[in-house]
């Protein structure tokens, strides 16, 4: 069956990020039985969107991945759509902006320079179709360096160099080692290969140690918004693992889909 998507992806323009809505999604299933119905030889998904679809195989074209400026796009774009569906309890996509990260830090990319590049790509992509507020950057800029933080304190290394590792964990700010360095230790040491059992940001916050009783508001729901980034991390290391095994013992070279760890939706 030959499947194309179109604009699969709805967005308020000119509006703050907003959840993607369960009925939208549901009725474009909808349209897709009854046009599949009719017709078993294409399939096709409408929307009210002119925002590229995120995924592959669809008509976005995924950027070279080998440079900062490749990784900084795929950032950029899997951050706006990650913010809405987490406020709709998804993490699917934040688990994209997770796994871009984790290869940037295993080519050795700085996080100085993958800031640099979102700044262009804020104004080039601009998938957002606004200029993002100073909050939302800080956000972002928080859960790459969290995530490079995570990694460290995992001392991942997979595939990358001693040198690229190096690199990468030099080039987290001193102001986030301060803030959730006493914190994400505990991912390592709780974590084990193989488990489904994410640790919560509840646990992290256990006995202390993040400061957060002098935080505004917005910097407190920075730092919990931050923390959950940081123990879905490990996660999406062990679901890649996972996909990179069953491709090697699987003759058909059938990937292994990975799914968020939401007990008893899968």
């Amino acid at each position: 069956m030959d499947v194309r998507v179109v604009d699969a992806f709805v967005e308020s323009p000119r509006s703050t990020m907003l959840p993607l809505q369960p009925t939208s999604v549901h009725r474009s299933i909808q349209r897709t039985e009854a046009i599949n119905h009719k017709s078993r030889e294409t399939t096709i998904l409408f929307s009210s969107t002119s925002t590229k679809p995120l995924y592959d195989g669809t008509n976005y074209t995924f950027p070279d991945t080998q440079t900062p400026a490749g990784v900084a796009e795929l950032l950029e774009v899997s951050f706006i759509h990650g913010c809405m569906q987490l406020a709709s309890g998804y993490v699917d996509v934040l688990k994209m902006f997770i796994a871009v990260s984790i290869s940037a830090y295993e080519a050795g990319f700085s996080i100085d320079s993958i800031l640099e590049e979102l700044e262009d790509k804020d104004t080039s992509v601009n998938t957002a179709n606004r200029p993002l507020m100073d909050e939302e950057k800080l956000l972002r800029r928080n859960w790459i360096c969290v995530i490079y933080l995570t990694l460290s304190a995992m001392q991942y290394t997979q595939s990358a160099s001693s040198l690229a590792v190096d690199v990468a964990i030099k080039s987290i700010p001193k102001d986030i080692e301060t803030r959730y360095g006493d914190l994400v230790t505990k991912i390592p040491e709780a974590y084990k290969v193989n488990s489904r059992k994410a640790l919560s940001v509840e646990d992290l916050m256990i006995g202390g140690g993040g400061g957060d009783e002098n935080l505004n508001p917005v910097e407190k729901a920075v730092l919990l918004q931050s923390l959950k980034v940081a123990t879905l991390t490990p996660v999406v290391v062990n679901e890649a693992q996972e996909a990179r095994e069953s491709t090697g013992n699987n003759p058909k070279n059938e990937l292994k889909v990975p799914t968020p760890p939401i007990e008893g939706a899968f």
